[in-house]
């Protein structure tokens, strides 16, 4: 008589087959998505500071300087979609205020080790006021903002050299690092000038139909979609 062998394993051996390759499922590491924020700031100059015309220079021989963006690293928002106009409206109508600078971009929040730095640099066009620095959005167990700003006067932009010597130009440093909350108002205060700041969760609209064809094209440098409703990161609270 003929015997007939089954090329299929035993019901036996393929369960323990399946239940070994959803152990090896199990341990394999879960890549979490990057956090991505929204990140928007207001730096104005205070006219009517208490400081009693207490002054901070740099020591001889330092520069202040703001480096460059890496690539890939922000993305720069439109100004239809910032958040703030209307608290930079205000200040600027008041006359105790000057707006020195505000921008929005779009980041992936990372360690204090790999953090980018973004670089703060501008000039009042026709006033007498400049603010450069850097601004750094730090992601560990909770969300910090890194600030390290200098205020000074507009003839010691553009890469000046300060000193103690006499008629040195007259420098205002604002240095903090913030634990913050993602979506709150967050005040930086400094007797001569300040930053309003807000950190917004980013998460990406849910993909479109893609059954035709996807267009090649670069990515842009502005974006201008409709921002989506925050999401709310617990992991930062």
């Amino acid at each position: 008589r003929l015997q007939t062998m089954s090329i299929f394993p035993a019901p036996s051996e393929l369960k323990a087959a399946v239940s070994m390759l959803l152990l090896f499922a199990a341990s394999l590491p879960v890549l979490a998505a990057p956090a991505i924020y929204d990140v928007e700031v207001v730096i104005f100059s205070n006219s009517t500071s208490g400081d009693n015309g207490e002054q901070w220079t740099r020591p001889a021989g330092v520069s202040i300087g703001t480096g460059a963006f890496r690539n890939g690293e922000f993305t720069e928002l439109a100004r239809s979609l910032y958040r703030l106009n209307g608290i930079s409206n205000a200040l600027q109508q008041s006359s105790g205020y000057r707006v020195l600078f505000h921008r929005a971009w779009r980041q992936v929040a990372s360690g204090r080790d790999t953090a980018a730095a973004y670089p703060v640099q501008s000039l009042v066009t026709g006033g007498d006021r400049s603010v450069e620095g850097s601004i750094r959005l730090v992601l560990g167990r909770y969300l910090h903002l890194d600030v390290d700003l200098f205020q000074m006067s507009a003839r010691g932009a553009g890469g000046a050299v300060y000193s103690d010597d006499a008629g040195s130009v007259p420098v205002y440093e604002l240095k903090e690092q913030r634990r913050i909350r993602s979506g709150e108002l967050h005040y930086f205060d400094h007797p001569r000038f300040g930053m309003i700041a807000q950190v917004t969760p980013y998460a990406a609209p849910e993909a479109a139909d893609t059954a035709g064809p996807v267009p090649e094209a670069a990515a842009p440098t502005v974006i201008t979609e409709p921002l989506p409703a925050p999401v709310d990161d617990q992991l930062t609270r």
